[in-house]
């Protein structure tokens, strides 16, 4: 997934909302030269991840600041963001806020990767993309979103999609590459 994420030229600064572990931020900084990423997080996952961070070396590096991504001063301005598995938590309104805030922490040139699970209009397939969505609505009121919406999201808050592609080792799940617009 990091090596699908093309960040600008010279990147110092990345925004991992929701990045838990921070494992994908690490590897981007690993792949980056100079670049250093915060991720923002709950309380306890926050706790969990600096102990993973800790353990593989990164912690000058990556660092954890704690707090709900929604509310949470993001400071900025960063070269890139990453936005994984959270929208599906969110209401369309919400998500919307979110991106917008996202943006106005970026640089004009910088990159938001966005990776979720996301259906299509009409599974024609037999997959297991509307179960997805099922439990998503179950554990968290909210349903997984297809491309269409997800890029409607972005182009509210101010992005312009540069990419969508599925994820094949990572089954039903869509890495989406906008910047700010």
């Amino acid at each position: 997934v990091a090596a699908a994420i093309p960040l600008p030229r010279g990147a110092r600064h990345l925004l991992d909302l929701g990045g838990a572990h921070g494992w994908y931020a690490a590897e981007l900084c690993r792949m980056h030269r100079g670049l250093k990423a915060t991720v923002v997080d709950l309380e306890g996952s926050v706790r969990v991840g600096r102990d993973i961070i800790a353990q593989a070396g990164l912690s000058h590096r990556v660092t954890h600041k704690e707090g709900d991504v929604l509310t949470a001063e993001l400071g900025g301005p960063y070269d890139g963001a990453l936005l994984f598995q959270v929208m599906h938590h969110l209401t369309p309104a919400q998500n919307v806020a979110l991106l917008r805030r996202v943006r106005g922490a970026m640089v004009s040139r910088g990159t938001l990767a966005v990776l979720e699970y996301l259906r299509e209009e009409r599974d024609t397939q037999g997959t297991s993309a509307p179960l997805i969505g099922l439990h998503y609505f179950l554990t968290s009121g909210a349903a997984s979103y297809t491309p269409a919406e997800v890029e409607g999201f972005l182009d509210d808050a101010g992005f312009k999609v540069q990419s969508t592609r599925p994820i094949r080792h990572l089954p039903l799940q869509t890495l989406i590459i906008a910047q700010p617009d």
